[in-house]
């Protein structure tokens, strides 16, 4: 038999970047089909590049037309809001430089609710597995860590990963998302609700497996790529308002 051969289309972001390092260590003939236009990310030696827009068919078939893939993966299936929201916590990047300038950050509930966060390495080593194995096919499976940490623990993490303390103010989920629709989306029905997962399916098929990263290594991971540059260092002054606006209430009606 010879190797597999496997299609990304997209490869370059946080989740997929990792697998595409992970299935050419593991002997993956991998091809990848995006815009070639992300160099925060380059892929590993080894990958074949085919440039084009998935969401411009006519190309995408020219490009592939004579090409055979025993999997195919599409890691771009949401839009680009979505696909650039690499932050776990709460109120993204801005929710860091509020941590950084000494601001209150925003925890929605009474920040006990519980989350699991996934580093993206101990994701690939168990993703890549799955690719081409008979016992995958119409099937779902779900990778996650065993990791699980309440929202106050996360706040905390993510802060003493930049070297501050966290002053952290409880805002009902509710309070949010009348405050902001958008980011009470993600919060109603989502992560207002304790989130723990069995990977007993996936071990499975992929025996052995477990995610060995924790979260405080990712956070420090995150900060440091954060302070990095100052150019990925922006504020949206729209959402900061929101939550100094939300702070300001909630502290208030805690006294």
């Amino acid at each position: 038999m010879g190797k597999l051969r496997v299609l990304f289309i997209g490869g370059s972001g946080v989740i997929s970047s990792a697998c595409s390092r992970v299935a050419v260590e593991n002997g993956i003939e991998l091809f990848v089909l995006n815009r070639g236009q992300s160099t925060t990310r380059p892929l590993p030696p080894g990958v074949t590049m085919l440039q084009a827009d998935i969401r411009e068919p006519r190309t995408v078939r020219e490009i592939i037309e004579d090409l055979d893939f025993d999997s195919v993966v599409d890691w771009v299936a949401f839009t680009a809001e979505q696909v650039q929201a690499d932050m776990p916590f709460d109120g993204g990047w801005t929710a860091l430089g509020r941590m950084l300038a000494g601001k209150p950050v925003i925890v929605h509930g009474d920040g006990t609710s519980l989350w699991t966060l996934t580093h993206h390495d101990d994701f690939a080593r168990a993703f890549v597995p799955l690719l081409g194995h008979p016992r995958t096919l119409g099937e779902a499976f779900q990778i996650t860590s065993d990791d699980v940490l309440t929202w106050n623990q996360i706040a905390e993490t993510m802060a003493a990963a930049l070297g501050v303390q966290a002053r952290v103010v409880h805002v009902p989920s509710d309070a949010i998302a009348v405050a902001d629709p958008d980011w009470g989306a993600g919060l109603l029905g989502d992560k207002a609700h304790s989130m723990v997962f069995d990977n007993t399916k996936l071990r499975s098929v992929v025996p052995g497996w477990n995610a060995v990263i924790p979260f405080e290594q990712g956070a420090r991971e995150i900060a440091d790529w954060y302070l990095a540059d100052p150019a990925r260092q922006v504020t949206d002054e729209s959402l900061d308002a929101v939550m100094d606006k939300l702070a300001a209430t909630w502290t208030q009606a805690a006294l």
